[in-house]
């Protein structure tokens, strides 16, 4: 059960993608800034482990695609990391910035805005890092961590019984093309994992599984939703948050179907 008092009101909170890589690389602190800026009501981040054991913001496996370096996220130490930068094309410049630490992240992050951590890869040893890395900030009720992988959450419950947890359902899922499966697999993980959040992707989500949701007390999520259509389909399904990487659009059209009582900008 999601139990922070946050008024319903003002679902859904829309939630940057990554921060704003619009006009900074993704996953950086001037994403997250720049995202801030714009109104996103939080940020979504993704967290790899350095082969020292150090949490850091990344979201692929390697360095290759965002970043000015090459190989393994896991191959390198955080001192080697940190002289690596993240790279994005901007305006038709490439912009570069540093790769944070995950605390890093937090520590610059909004206190007003919501953190979406998640685990990424199979490294049994992440969800330790993370967990002492939210408790070292105190920032567990401003942190959410979310996974497509059960045993990994299960293994961040044992360490962690404060931070709210959600489980991520990916479109690729086999048992989506039964749909009794489906139903029956998510109540299971309701069940098993007692997660505070279930976060499918936007396809997925239907009346239906907001009512099973809803008789579980678990609040929905959805990500990551770009385009007019199912943005506006998400909002009126009544998510809680949702992940985009379409800041501006998904505010405006929140804020004409749910008119805000004041506009909020971190700045």
């Amino acid at each position: 059960m999601d139990t922070r008092q946050i008024d319903r009101s003002l679902w859904p909170l829309i939630i940057a993608h990554r921060g704003d890589s619009t006009s900074a690389p993704e996953n950086t602190l001037a994403a997250f800034q720049s995202a801030l800026n714009l109104g996103a009501h939080g940020i979504e981040l993704d967290v790899r482990l350095s082969s020292d054991g150090v949490p850091i913001v990344i979201h692929d496996e390697t360095l290759d695609r965002t970043t000015n370096g090459s190989g393994p996220v896991s191959s390198f130490t955080i001192k080697q990391l940190k002289l690596i930068k993240a790279s994005n094309q901007v305006r038709h410049s490439l912009v570069y910035e540093r790769l944070p630490t995950l605390e890093e992240a937090i520590r610059s992050i909004d206190t007003r805005a919501e953190i979406i951590i998640e685990m990424k890869g199979n490294d049994p040893m992440l969800a330790n890092s993370v967990a002492e890395t939210i408790a070292q900030c105190r920032a567990h009720q401003r942190c959410m961590v979310i996974s497509f992988d059960h045993s990994m959450l299960k293994q961040f419950q044992k360490l962690d019984t404060s931070t709210l947890i959600g489980y991520l359902i990916d479109t690729r899922d086999a048992c989506l093309m039964d749909r009794q499966c489906y139903i029956k697999s998510l109540e299971n993980i309701i069940l098993t994992l007692q997660p505070s959040f279930v976060l499918p992707h936007y396809s997925l989500l239907n009346d239906n599984l907001m009512d099973l949701a809803a008789q579980f007390a678990v609040t929905v999520g959805t990500w990551t939703v770009d385009k007019n259509s199912p943005i506006t389909r998400m909002i009126n399904l009544g998510v809680s948050r949702l992940i985009t990487n379409n800041i501006e659009l998904a505010l405006s059209i929140r804020n004409k179907i749910k008119p805000p009582e004041k506009e909020t900008r971190w700045t």
